[in-house]
């Protein structure tokens, strides 16, 4: 495989239910897809929006990749976003086909692909994120955010009204406007870059980056061994700051020595 893989989905800190959700898909042996989603709405027991929404998106980025590679390494963004919409949709069916059970029924969603050309994909829609970790100038491991969390927080941060700090301490950083379930046509986040070997991509639900800061959370991750190790400590020291929510991640390692 070109790259190393792994994740972790967990209920975290002082939660019953996991409405989390996280897939790794391999394409192909040079192609990776990789999925997570912070569901909404669910009830014990019953079917989850997150795992509905990241089993449509496989299925329509499989198909397609099955039909014609080329076609659609050349259209990834396009497709990424489609498959976005079409989730939406079928979340959207279930809300109409029953309001009183599925009415709340909604999803933060990042995706990402690593292909065999080295290049990433990225779409993203909500407050789940993706990071780039790689070394500064100083070799130091830095986190780069990738994406923009869609949240009225995030708009406050744009405007100058509030400063980082702040940003994970006032409630509007939970009030979501964007992601799966919520609008008819979501805003959807598109995007590329060149990996260099030794890169490692990071996509975590806010049970993780609310609870932990970039910089430490860099810390911790380079500690691990490998890449399901390194997901392992984000989420438990997640747990341990206490934060209510369930948190969960996948981390992508583009190595050196393919």
């Amino acid at each position: 495989m070109k790259y190393i893989y792994g994740g972790k989905s967990d209920k975290g800190f002082s939660r019953t239910k996991n409405e989390d959700f996280i897939q790794g898909v391999e394409l192909d042996e040079e192609n990776v897809l990789c999925i997570i989603a912070d569901g909404a709405g669910s009830h014990e027991g019953e079917l989850q929006p997150g795992q509905i929404v990241c089993n449509e998106i496989e299925l329509m980025i499989r198909r397609l990749f099955e039909q014609d590679k080329r076609v659609f390494l050349n259209n990834v963004e396009l497709i990424m976003k489609e498959s976005i919409l079409m989730a939406n949709r079928v979340l959207g069916g279930f809300k109409m086909g029953n309001e009183e059970r599925f009415g709340g029924f909604a999803a933060s969603v990042s995706m990402v692909l690593a292909d065999e050309d080295g290049y990433l994909t990225y779409a993203h829609t909500g407050n789940t994120r993706i990071y780039l970790m790689c070394p500064d100038q100083a070799s130091i491991m830095r986190l780069t955010q990738l994406t923009k969390d869609q949240t009225g927080a995030r708009k406050l941060l744009d405007e100058g009204k509030i400063d980082e700090e702040t940003y994970y301490a006032i409630p509007e950083r939970l009030k979501v406007y964007g992601g799966i379930g919520v609008a008819l046509e979501p805003e959807i986040e598109t995007g590329w870059l060149t990996l260099e070997r030794d890169d490692i991509i990071l996509l975590t639900t806010d049970g993780i980056h609310y609870a932990i800061r970039p910089e430490a959370m860099a810390e911790l991750f380079i500690n691990a061994s490998n890449c399901q190790e390194g997901i392992e400590i984000l989420i438990k020291a997640a747990i341990s700051e206490q934060y209510p929510d369930n948190a969960s991640g996948i981390a992508i390692f583009y190595p050196n020595k393919p």
